[in-house]
Order: C-alpha cells, then sequence, then structure tokens
C-alpha cells in the first residue's frame, strides 16, 4: 500500500473558483479521515487516501447545491502528491445524447525556465465530436501551492493556449522552483456538460545557485 496526497481546484465554466463543493472518494477511503472534503474560496480541496501499490487511478466526485454530481478519474502516477483540476457547469444535466470532450497532448514550452523567469505557453489538444462550444482552462499550481486559473483559447485545428509569466527564482538558498499544470474542459450548455480532465504536466524554474550550462570557451 501506498499513501498519495490527491488535491486539485474545481471551477466553473467561467473559470472561476467554485467555493463550497464537496469532492468525495469513490470506491476508495480516504486515510484516517472523512471520504469527503469541502473546496475553500480559492476552489482548492485535498484529500490523502492509501491505495496498492498496483493501483494507476482513483475515482473521486464532485456534488454540491446547484450541481449534477460528476465523477471523474485521477491519474495517481509516481508522485506522492498528485494534482488535478476539474471545470463543472452549475444548473446543467449530462446530456446522454452527445460526446464528452477528450483533452490530449497537454504541454508546456519551455519546460525548463532560466532563474530570470519569463514565459511558458501551455497547450493542449481538445476535441468535442459533435462540435459544441468547448471552454477549456488551465490551472496552474506554484511551488507555494498558490494557483492561478487561465481559460485558454483555440488556436486553430483543435489546439487551444495560454500563456503564463513565471516569476524569477533569485536567492542564494533558492532550490528549482517546480509548477504542476492541469488542463480541463466542459462543452455546457450545448454539449454533453460533462467534465473532462487531463493528467498533470510540469515545468520548472531554475535557481539562480544552478544557472544554466554555459558553452565552453575557445
Amino acid at each position: 500500500m501506498v499513501t498519495k496526497s490527491v488535491q486539485g481546484t474545481i471551477l466553473n465554466v467561467s473559470g472561476s473558483p467554485l467555493a463550497g463543493a464537496t469532492v468525495t472518494v469513490v470506491g476508495t477511503r480516504a486515510l484516517g479521515r472523512a471520504d469527503s472534503t469541502t473546496t475553500g474560496a480559492d476552489g482548492r480541496f485535498g484529500l490523502w487516501v492509501r491505495v496498492t501499490t498496483t493501483s494507476r487511478t482513483i475515482l473521486l466526485q464532485v456534488s454540491g447545491q446547484g450541481l449534477t454530481a460528476s465523477q471523474f478519474s485521477v491519474d495517481l502516477g509516481p508522485d506522492e502528491v498528485v494534482e488535478t483540476a476539474l471545470m463543472v457547469a452549475p444548473n446543467t444535466t449530462p446530456n446522454g445524447q452527445n460526446t464528452p470532450p477528450t483533452i490530449s497532448g497537454v504541454t508546456t514550452s519551455p519546460p525548463l525556465v532560466d532563474f530570470t523567469g519569463g514565459v511558458v505557453t501551455i497547450s493542449a489538444q481538445v476535441t468535442d465530436p459533435d462540435n459544441a462550444e468547448v471552454a477549456v482552462a488551465a490551472v496552474v499550481v506554484g511551488p507555494d501551492q498558490t494557483t492561478i486559473i487561465m481559460l485558454l483559447t483555440p488556436a486553430g485545428a483543435g489546439t487551444y493556449t495560454g500563456t503564463f509569466t513565471a516569476p524569477a527564482n533569485f536567492g542564494a538558498n533558492a532550490t528549482d522552483d517546480r509548477y504542476h499544470v492541469v488542463v480541463c474542459a466542459n462543452d455546457a450548455p450545448n454539449g454533453s456538460n460533462v467534465p473532462r480532465t487531463a493528467g498533470a504536466v510540469r515545468f520548472t524554474v531554475r535557481a539562480n545557485a544552478a544557472p544554466p550550462d554555459m558553452p565552453p570557451s575557445l
């Protein structure tokens, strides 16, 4: 058995954090705590779970006032801390005649940023089989757990993009700053009204104590 910290952000289709939503572990008991928790004003939640070493996913359910209960799978990955996000549409119900959107090819460029900071481009491929309008957001979680929610914009051929300006990482005792990025989508109100999320990707801002390698002098 292994212990995982599952934490994430619940937001609405406008990209605003959703406070007071209930997040429940489905099929696996939370470790030493209640199986449910409630999102804070910033839409954040956290749960500790204990799973087998072969477990690759966990199922969570989001519910609350004005929300149709939505279940979604979270990829556990190899790390102790698992970051996720979900975009929900209050006051809508799933439409079984339509197919939910799919998210693939999530990238951050560059994945490694100099200690002076800089612009990171977040990109994802999002398709909706029914050609419904899709809201797509990226949740950027910093090393201090500060969360930035940004709506991604269509760039053609199913690609959605946005940019995040990573701050500098100065300090004599600085360590590399690692950021998690989770992309989520929802095709409400004219599609399936079923939320979708992708596994977290990362980028790193190097510490000034470890500057980029310099080419050898001639």
